[in-house]
This record gives structure tokens, C-alpha cells and sequence, in this order.
């Protein structure tokens, strides 16, 4: 089980007018999936930042399930993991219930992670994982939701790409997200060297980190579904 870090650092200054203007830090994980329709969550959020601040996570993951009406998630809206099952590449939940609930069993892939929905219902799905701030470890939280369509077979591998941004929007964990309205940076494990990553917030000239390809720069109101839903081929 590996684990991963990004240190955050900022001036007195820009401390201060991010309190004092309201913004909450935001964390959004990406995910390699062949399904469209997808709607990124909030993975985690806070108020409680200072000068310098450690978002953590391991590559522990839970699959979960939640029942639904429609497929189609709208900006700010909540989707709560109504149950969940501790899962790994190569295995699958079968979901056996109108209910969301199943089993996990092997599905012989060494990188996938299958949701099988063997019934007739609709549900959103999608993987939770958790998150550590300031070295304390929080609850497993959703980290984007997908259709799941009855007799269909959705297929997810966590990426390692994490976009974080300090933003007024009153978002809390879970809700969904497409677009943001301050400038963001997207950071990527798979192009970096080291699993620990330093990058820099001022108010006015946002993010800043080195020019390795780990690090994009995504600007205010730009759509979030292309950068955290990935093709598996990635």
C-alpha cells in the first residue's frame, strides 16, 4: 500500500485574506474509468489551514454504492456512500440488491476494479478513499460518482492525481463540482519522481511549484470533468 503527500505553504499575509475572505481549501482525486457521466466530488474540505499544511492519502480504497432516481448529479449536490465495501485492484463488487449491497470476489485483472450491477435498479457509484490532513487520518470519503446502470459492469483504477484549490464556494465533502471559481493546480503522481510533493499559494498569483510535468495549471471556471476522469490508457 503505497502513500502520498502534497506540503502546502503561504505568507502571513495571504493566510490572512484567505481567512478573512472566506476560502475553504478544496482536494478532488482523479480516477482512470471507461464510463462517461461521471461527476467529480469534493474529497475533502476546510477552513482549518495555517502557514503550512500536509494533505495526505494511502491507495486504500473502498468501493461504494447509492441508490438513486437519476444518474445525472447536479453542481453542489451531495452523493452519500450509502454502502461500502473495502476493495483492491483486481477484485469486484457485485452489487445483488435494490439496496446497493453485494459481495467482493476476484476478477482476475491486476489493475481494474470492477462494479458489477447484477440487478435492474440504478445506482451511483464510484470509490472512497481517506484522506490525512496535517498527519490525522479522516474518514473514507467519495471521491467522484458514476452511473451504474442496471445488468452494466462499471470499471475504475485510482489515479494518483489530486487538483486542489482555495475557493469561496460554499462546497463541503461530497458534493459534486464541475467547475471552480478560482484557479487550481492538478498534481500528478505518475510524472513525478518522489511521493511527496511541495507547492506554494500567494492570493494574488495563486499556485506556483517547479515546472516538473507533475504540476498543471488549471484557471478559474475551467471544466474539472476532463482532468479528473481519465481513459484507462493514461
Amino acid at each position: 500500500m503505497g502513500s502520498y503527500s502534497i506540503q502546502i505553504t503561504m505568507d502571513q499575509d495571504t493566510l490572512t485574506d484567505l481567512l478573512d475572505s472566506g476560502f475553504r481549501l478544496l482536494v478532488f482525486k482523479a480516477v482512470c474509468t471507461t464510463m462517461g457521466g461521471g461527476a467529480p466530488l469534493v474529497w475533502f474540505q476546510t477552513t482549518d489551514y495555517s502557514l503550512s499544511n500536509m494533505v495526505g492519502w494511502s491507495t486504500s480504497t473502498e468501493a461504494y454504492t447509492s441508490p438513486t432516481t437519476t444518474t445525472t448529479v447536479a453542481q453542489g449536490q451531495t452523493v452519500v456512500a450509502s454502502t461500502t465495501y473495502s476493495i483492491t485492484a483486481g477484485q469486484t463488487l457485485q452489487v445483488t440488491s435494490a439496496a446497493g449491497t453485494g459481495a467482493v470476489v476476484a476478477n482476475g485483472s491486476t489493475t481494474e476494479i470492477y462494479i458489477d450491477n447484477t440487478t435492474t435498479s440504478e445506482f451511483l457509484c464510484g470509490l472512497c478513499q481517506q484522506l490525512s490532513w496535517q498527519g490525522v487520518a479522516g474518514a473514507y470519503e467519495p471521491t467522484f460518482a458514476l452511473p451504474l446502470y442496471g445488468g452494466i459492469i462499471d470499471v475504475v483504477t485510482p489515479a494518483e492525481t489530486v487538483l486542489i484549490a482555495f475557493d469561496t464556494d460554499p462546497l463541503t465533502a461530497g458534493m459534486a463540482a464541475y467547475q471552480l471559481l478560482s484557479p487550481a493546480l492538478l498534481v500528478d503522481f505518475s510524472e513525478a519522481s518522489e511521493t511527496t510533493l511541495d507547492v506554494t499559494y500567494a492570493i494574488n498569483t495563486n499556485w506556483a511549484a517547479n515546472t516538473a510535468a507533475c504540476y498543471t495549471q488549471v484557471a478559474a471556471g475551467q471544466e474539472l470533468v476532463p482532468l479528473l476522469f481519465l481513459q484507462s490508457d493514461d
